[in-house]
């Protein structure tokens, strides 16, 4: 769901191109409702490379954590770019990246983790302003009672939407 709110951000926020890379194809393809200009599931690199001339992307977003695209990350990157890590959120096995690259090519790695008030304050300026411009109520169930917890776990589980809602008591 980051992705989906990142691809909407960017598209708002005046990014030339916004390119989209999901390994699964459905999740690709809804990054297009959500701003994105091209979505691919099989190559990140070769959606990065049709998309540009082979020249790379000025930032590129890694959500995921998966170690393969963050490896990749800096190889798609054009002179100056910068590759912003959030998804790594837990350990996994360390990647490599050449020095030479990130010094002849000027790069910036960021990582990213938590938030403070303040980006919280712009996500919910965005949210309420960009409201109607993006599918957002179809990535949340219906509120789900909490007396119904078991039907919002195997919602969860069979990821029939990004999130479930459960509210803490029933609406009679």
């Amino acid at each position: 769901m980051l992705g989906l709110v990142s691809c909407a951000m960017a598209s708002v926020h005046g990014a030339t191109r916004v390119l989209c890379f999901d390994p699964s194809e459905e999740r690709a393809s809804e990054s297009l409702s959500f701003g994105a200009d091209a979505c691919e599931s099989s190559s990140l690199g070769q959606l990065v490379m049709d998309h540009t001339s082979n020249r790379g992307v000025d930032v590129i977003f890694e959500m995921s954590g998966a170690r393969p695209a963050m490896q990749e990350c800096a190889s798609l990157l054009r002179i100056g770019g910068r590759a912003v890590f959030v998804g790594a959120v837990y350990p996994v096995e360390a990647i490599s990246l050449e020095p030479e690259t990130i010094v002849r090519k000027h790069l910036t790695i960021q990582g990213v983790h938590n938030y403070i008030p303040s980006d919280l304050q712009t996500a919910i300026r965005f949210l309420s302003e960009q409201h109607e411009s993006f599918p957002w109520t179809r990535l949340f169930s219906e509120p789900i009672p909490l007396d119904e917890v078991n039907h919002a776990i195997e919602l969860a589980i069979g990821r029939s939407f990004h999130r479930v809602i459960v509210q803490p008591e029933s609406r009679n």
